[in-house]
């Protein structure tokens, strides 16, 4: 699965100089904003980083995360979400911040690809016993006309 599609240009941003009290209720409705200005990425901002580090300003809350380049794995990049404890990190492309991908994005479509694999395995199931039966039909009408015959043949040879 291509890691492209879950890159999100999307999402909240703050100034990395605001203050706290300023962004708490979005922060808790957004449960992350991306600290940038116009010129440089920062950080991602969550409400567990205002627990660890509480500060008046937003830039002296952010905690060290992880970042995911734009071609790794889905797996390495649930190796970091899980190493990381966070729900979103950020995307770089030749150290340069590009985006962001959320954890739950990836696991909606897994959910939906686990989904569609299974309904096309019980399809396949369906369609593999339909034709077992029916070959198993086929065959047996005629050998059962073949053993019919066989039984009258050694009858006449009998007799």
């Amino acid at each position: 699965m291509e890691l492209n599609k879950f890159i999100s240009n999307s999402y909240q941003k703050v100034d990395p100089y605001e203050g706290v009290n300023a962004i708490n209720e979005i922060l808790v409705e957004k449960k992350f904003l991306v600290v940038t200005d116009e010129k440089e990425y920062f950080g991602i901002l969550t409400p567990h980083d205002l627990i660890k580090r509480p500060h008046k300003i937003v830039i002296d809350c952010l905690t060290e995360k992880e970042h995911i380049s734009a071609d790794e794995t889905i797996k390495s990049v649930f190796k970091k979400f899980n190493r990381n404890r966070c729900s979103v990190l950020p995307v770089f492309k030749e150290n340069r911040f590009i985006g962001i991908i959320e954890k739950q994005h990836i696991l909606n479509e897994l959910e939906l690809k686990t989904e569609e694999l299974y309904n096309k395995s019980i399809v396949s199931q369906k369609v593999k016993s339909t034709f077992l039966h029916n070959l198993s039909h086929e065959i047996r009408t005629p050998l059962n006309g073949l053993l019919g015959f066989v039984k009258i043949v050694n009858n006449i040879q009998t007799e």
